[in-house]
C-alpha cells in the first residue's frame, strides 16, 4: 500500500478469474461477507449510483464515473457513517487484469479533497476489505480478524 495522504493504492493478486472478482465487487451477497457487513447496490452505467448499506443505513454512496465490466470501475466515494467525513468526496478506482490463473487487482483511492476520509479508510479499511475478498474467493470462507489487543 502507498500511504500518501492524497492517494492510497492497494495491489493484490487473487487466485480467481476477473469475472469472479468483478462478481465479488458488485454482488450484495458477497460484499456483505467481506466488506464490513455492507451490501453493495450498483447501477452498472456511467452516472449510475453506488451505495453500500448495512440494514437501512447507507454507509457509503457515490456515482459511477467509468465502467468496463470485469476490467475497471471508477466511482465517487462519500462516507456516510462518520460525521467527520461529511461533505468530503473522494474517488475510488478498481482495475482488474487477468494474469494466468490469477487476477491482479489494483484499488486506488484518490483523497486530495478528503483528509478525514483518508484517515478513516487508511488504517484497516481497504486492507481488511481486500484481504477479506481474497480469502472469500480463494477459500469460499469469510476472513475472521480478531480486534486489536
Amino acid at each position: 500500500m502507498s500511504t500518501q495522504t492524497s492517494t492510497q493504492t492497494y495491489e493484490t493478486f487473487l487466485r480467481a478469474t476477473p469475472e469472479a472478482v468483478w462478481a465479488a465487487m458488485t454482488s450484495p451477497e458477497q460484499t456483505e461477507i467481506y466488506f464490513f457487513g455492507s451490501r453493495v447496490a450498483l447501477e452498472p452505467r456511467v452516472g449510475g449510483r453506488l451505495v453500500y448499506t448495512a440494514g437501512p443505513a447507507a454507509l457509503v454512496d457515490g456515482e459511477v464515473l467509468a465502467l468496463e465490466p470485469r476490467h475497471r470501475l471508477v466511482t465517487t466515494w462519500r462516507v456516510q457513517y462518520d460525521p467527520a467525513c461529511a461533505g468530503e468526496v473522494s474517488e475510488v478506482e478498481w482495475l482488474l487484469e487477468a494474469r494466468g490463473e490469477a487476477t491482479r487487482l489494483l484499488v486506488t483511492h484518490r483523497l486530495a479533497s478528503a483528509p478525514n476520509t483518508a484517515k478513516n479508510v487508511g488504517s484497516e479499511g481497504w486492507s481488511v476489505v481486500l484481504s477479506g475478498m481474497k480469502t472469500l474467493l480463494e477459500t469460499g470462507k469469510p476472513l475472521v480478524i480478531a480486534p486489536r489487543a
